[in-house]
């Protein structure tokens, strides 16, 4: 990997995506083709870690990018080299370019538990390797499972660090995922991604638009970072977070259970890595079916899926905050056939009673 390198060679194309250090451009790198270059400010960085001299956050740079590259693996994306700009305020990370994030799929629905099974799976294999090599990455979320063809690998690493200190790093990161120990004494560690995988996991199955609806549930006000951020604090210290989430009536139990052990208050209940929360995982047996396909806006919410010849849907009407109904019906794929109703809620009903039914209706159709 070339490190130390001035930037002249780099022509940065388009925006891929923004987060808090900086831009993720794509440019084309020989040898390597089409790739993705993160380019962080110097200055906002060392300010977020209370680094104060160009020379410390250019060490930790260049030597987290040399441990990145040594961490090689299927599912972690691959860091080719690292640069700097001829002023020293920027930094250039060049890495292998991907197709899409999980974040992308999510954003307007649930993925099917099968397309979230894979992300997980696979993403979890990457965090067994960063965490096999004393690294832990803080900032795991959607928009960071990143997808290259059918390939799922954790990327995007301006806060992974194996600088640790008795085995914890210190508090940065995405502040929804952050763990109850990392607000209470500003340290991370393999069991604090651990949590964030399991916040992922639980956005990833349920969708962002829910998930949101919960955090609008709870006052949090993402208009005002600030607030926001002391809100979830607030929540996630409190304990019992685990409980306060309402999932979507299709996710089984065992994905409750699976999720629920990653995201459990004492550390030691947690799973204990990447590697453990895998084996957790295929342990735990979570479904990759039934893979219903579910499209949410706020008014509607549609489930579909195919039975032989005949296909399945469900439909849950959100007419207000009080009056909810659902039905569950079943027509043929080919021609118009006849509907038949397999459920319902018999009218209007309130959220909470509709919801129950609807788990009913799921939990009884074969899996």
């Amino acid at each position: 990997m070339t490190t130390r390198r001035g930037v002249s060679a780099l022509r940065l194309g388009r925006e891929l995506g923004r987060g808090g250090f900086g831009a993720v451009h794509a440019a084309t790198v020989a040898p390597h083709g089409q790739v993705a270059v993160k380019v962080i400010d110097c200055g906002t960085m060392a300010e977020l870690l209370g680094t104060s001299t160009w020379a410390e956050l250019r060490d930790h740079l260049f030597a987290e990018a040399e441990r990145l590259s040594a961490a090689e693996h299927t599912n972690v994306v691959r860091v080719h080299s690292v640069h700097h700009s001829a002023s020293r305020s920027h930094v250039y990370i060049v890495t292998e370019l991907c197709d899409r994030s999980a974040n992308e799929l999510c954003s307007s629905g649930p993925l099917s538990v099968g397309a979230a099974a894979t992300a997980l799976r696979q993403s979890l294999k990457g965090l067994e390797a960063l965490h096999l090599r004393g690294m832990v990455h803080r900032d795991i979320k959607p928009s960071n499972l990143l997808a290259k063809g059918t390939t799922y690998k954790l990327g995007d690493f301006g806060l992974v660090t194996d600088n640790l200190v008795q085995g914890y790093a210190s508090r940065q990161g995405y502040t929804e995922h952050l763990a109850p120990e990392v607000f209470e004494v500003s340290v991370t560690s393999p069991t604090t991604d651990v949590w964030a995988m399991g916040v992922t996991a639980f956005r990833l199955l349920n969708g962002d638009r829910w998930y949101n609806e919960i955090l609008e549930s709870w006052g949090v006000d993402r208009t005002d970072p600030v607030d926001a951020a002391e809100r979830i604090e607030d929540i996630v210290t409190a304990g019992r977070f685990p409980a306060r989430l309402q999932w979507m009536p299709h996710v089984s139990a065992s994905w409750r259970r699976f999720v629920n052990k990653a995201l459990a208050r004492d550390t030691s209940s947690r799973y204990r890595d990447g590697g453990a929360m895998l084996s957790g995982m295929n342990s735990l047996d979570v479904p990759d079916e039934p893979s219903w396909a579910c499209v949410f806006t706020p008014e509607l919410v549609t489930w579909s899926r195919g039975r032989g010849a005949r296909e399945e849907f469900v439909e849950w009407r959100r007419h207000s905050p009080r009056r909810h109904e659902f039905v569950a019906f079943t027509r043929a794929i080919d021609g118009p056939g006849r509907r038949l109703t397999l459920a319902s809620s018999k009218g209007l009903v309130a959220k909470q009673h509709v919801l129950e039914l609807l788990q009913t209706f799921f939990d009884t159709r074969s899996r």
